[in-house]
């Protein structure tokens, strides 16, 4: 491995929650655009695949099952092109209404993984691991998932959790965000106190051994100062062009704890912030190892310039695989 700084770039392949938007517009026109760029520029990325919803497409009605055999293109292409794709779970979509070519969610009460029983919970990712690696095999043999990122971020208490990671080989977690707390309607979390790169765990993802059956590798965060917010304001008011998203659905709302207006706040490296302000950040960290989270529903020309200022600083792009062997020192 370089000693440049090394980016994990990573994407939650999902829709919207509140208003669903549409599959061509949240994941088939943002990630080929992504798939044009990288290609252009030889970057891999991990994509976290919302199985569930994948699965209900297949399921629903004619019209949703040819749609979801572009999905599946889409998802093999990206395989083919030596890009990860991992486990992602939003089990709400067990509930999920499909009604004059929308989505519908008339109960939340199965987001969290934690809400349903353990039987349940490792059967979800008996489907979902079975049908990522069985969409994977036809691009490449023998594909293996390997990672898994919880809806909402959602992973403690693990204890539920645990048997469906080791009866499908899922040995890398990164649904941990450093340092931040947050509580909304569907989750609440506190990830205080976590602001390694990457380590190792058994039975709690918070708590970090040396030596572990699985790693995590949490999101990376920064702090956004009062000038960082106003940078980011006026840099948004003259550049509104540039925000405007591929998806057309509308996100559930979440709350952070203890954030007033005057406060620093803590952000999570994504895709979707002013150039600039990532770049600054990235130059600034003292960390070797950034893993940055976007989605592709939230993608907008913004985002493009943002990976550019990424790559302009010469930073190494890995996948969940490369982390695995960098971890260990392979």
């Amino acid at each position: 491995m370089s000693t440049s700084k090394k980016i994990l770039l990573t994407f939650d392949y999902e829709l919207f929650f509140k208003k669903s938007g549409t599959p061509e517009n949240c994941l088939l026109k943002p990630v080929d655009a992504l798939i044009e760029y990288m290609q252009t520029h030889k970057i891999r990325a991990t994509f976290f695949i919302d199985v569930m919803y994948y699965l209900r497409m297949t399921q629903e009605n004619q019209e949703t099952i040819e749609k979801s055999k572009y999905i599946k293109e889409q998802i093999q292409k990206l395989v083919h092109l030596g890009h990860k794709i991992e486990l992602h779970l939003h089990p709400h979509w067990l509930d999920a209404v499909y009604e004059s070519g929308e989505w519908l969610f008339p109960t939340y009460k199965r987001y969290a993984l934690q809400n349903m029983n353990e039987n349940k919970i490792t059967e979800l990712f008996r489907i979902g691991t079975d049908t990522l690696e069985s969409i994977a095999r036809d691009a490449i043999s023998g594909y293996k998932v390997t990672a898994f990122r919880a809806g909402g971020w959602n992973v403690v208490p693990f204890n539920k959790l645990r048997r469906g990671f080791e009866e499908n080989g899922i040995i890398i977690d990164s649904s941990i965000v450093q340092n931040m707390r947050s509580c909304g309607e569907q989750h609440c979390f506190d990830y205080s106190g976590i602001d390694d790169e990457y380590y190792f765990f058994s039975d709690n993802p918070m708590e970090k051994m040396q030596y572990g059956p699985f790693m995590e590798l949490p999101i990376s965060t920064f702090k956004k100062s009062l000038f960082d917010k106003l940078r980011c304001k006026i840099y948004t008011a003259n550049n509104r062009h540039r925000f405007k998203c591929y998806g057309d659905g509308l996100t559930m709302a979440g709350r952070a704890l203890i954030i007033g207006k005057l406060q620093p706040i803590i952000n999570v490296f994504t895709l979707e912030l002013c150039p600039e302000l990532i770049k600054a950040k990235l130059k600034n960290s003292k960390k070797n190892v950034i893993i940055c989270v976007s989605h592709p529903k939230e993608l907008a020309p913004v985002s493009f310039l943002t990976l550019e200022a990424i790559r302009q600083e010469g930073c190494e792009f890995l996948t969940t695989g490369d982390m695995l062997r960098f971890a260990k020192g392979q």
